[in-house]
């Protein structure tokens, strides 16, 4: 392997597991004091929150090894090894469902079997991650994938300037954010979908890429236990305040609030980083992504059983909407019901760890590490 063992940042670790269920929330509508706070209305700009980290960290465990030499082939299979397998498998289980509904010659919410979102079409450019850069909205096969789509784009910009343009790729990516702030501000943002994903995707990912940057810069800093716990807090409450604020801050303001807690947070020293360091965030870390890509089947397929109940058993105290994934009743019970569906996501996601994850990245760093070294007789 070239260049030093990539670093691990607990408490960032954490703060995915924590953006994935707040994520996993956003999609739960109700009538709940929790469930309908402006916090969990906002809660789909955690996966913004996503990208930043994402930067962060890909930079750290790959600027330097990509500029010395790391091949961007096993760069390349390295990171579809840790995202396609799981996408695969959801898309997977979408076409078993799809076919279900196709050989019972039934509709779903009014939609017939492969059409619209769910078409051959869609399916091909699912499969492939090609949601992004299709004239039309393809994204119903595996919604949350939208991202990884997006985050592919991301880091083949990356590699490229780290292997070609070292020493000129904080600037670029500088630039990056300058031109995502122009386009956000433009008139077009929310007419094209691929602008909206790719705007979104490059001005956090470059962010986390300059906070990386940054970082390094300012390593060799010291700073006691007290400040960085105030630091600690008052940037993680900073970052819920803006999510609880976004319709009226501007969208920058907010990326940036996340890049600043990525700075503090990325040190591991304050009071609230050995908080996070506790089992049950680190493992919604471990499990952050199967969390994310997973929620949405979880959370469907489990609205849809509730409303079959519904028309068979009268349900006491709770209505529920499959269609738009709401439920309605006392905030309490409301509330109740969301954290049984967010807990049914959390032991989802660690199948997916055990029995996808898991495997597959340890496949890929294996064929990258060995299989590609042998072609290329690189150590």
């Amino acid at each position: 392997m070239v260049g030093p063992t990539p670093q691990r940042y607990i408490a960032l670790d954490s703060w995915r597991g924590i953006a994935a269920i707040l994520v996993a929330a956003f999609h739960i509508h109700g009538d709940g004091l929790l469930l309908d706070s402006d916090m969990a209305r906002s809660g789909m700009l955690w996966v913004d929150f996503f990208f930043v980290l994402s930067g962060f960290v890909i930079a750290g465990a790959y600027r330097a090894r990509i500029a010395d030499g790391f091949s961007l082939a096993r760069f390349a299979v390295l990171r579809l090894g840790r995202v396609w397998p799981l996408h695969m498998v959801i898309v997977a289980i979408a076409l078993v469902l799809e076919l279900g509904l196709w050989l019972s010659q039934g509709t779903i919410h009014g939609r017939a079997p492969f059409s619209g979102d769910k078409d051959l079409v869609a399916l091909i450019c699912s499969v492939l991650l090609l949601q992004t850069w299709q004239s039309r909205w393809l994204n119903g096969w595996n919604p949350p994938a939208w991202s990884i789509s997006g985050e592919l784009c991301a880091y083949a910009v990356a590699a490229v300037l780290w292997r070609y343009l070292p020493r000129w790729s904080a600037a670029v990516f500088a630039l990056i954010i300058a031109a995502t702030v122009l386009l956000w501000a433009g008139p077009t943002l929310f007419e094209v979908h691929q602008i909206w994903v790719l705007v979104r995707t490059f001005m956090g990912f470059a962010s986390g890429v300059l906070v990386w940057e940054l970082s390094q810069r300012i390593a060799h800093r010291q700073w006691s236990t007290q400040a960085m716990s105030l630091l600690e807090g008052v940037s993680g409450a900073s970052v819920f305040l803006v999510i609880a604020w976004s319709d009226s801050l501007p969208f920058p303001l907010i990326v940036l609030t996340f890049a600043l807690c990525v700075l503090v947070f990325a040190r591991d020293a304050g009071l609230f980083s050995r908080l996070l360091a506790r089992p049950l965030p680190v493992l919604l870390g471990k499990l952050s992504f199967g969390i994310y890509m997973v929620h949405l089947l979880v959370i469907r397929r489990l609205f849809d059983l509730g409303a079959m109940a519904q028309q068979h058993v009268e349900l006491p105290l709770v209505r529920i909407d499959p269609v738009m994934l709401s439920l309605s009743g006392p905030p309490l019970v409301i509330d109740a019901i969301g954290v049984l569906l967010l807990v049914a996501v959390v032991g989802a996601a660690w199948l997916c760890w055990r029995f996808v994850e898991w495997p597959a990245r340890a496949w890929s760093r294996k064929w990258a590490g060995i299989g590609m070294e042998a072609r290329h007789g690189k150590q």
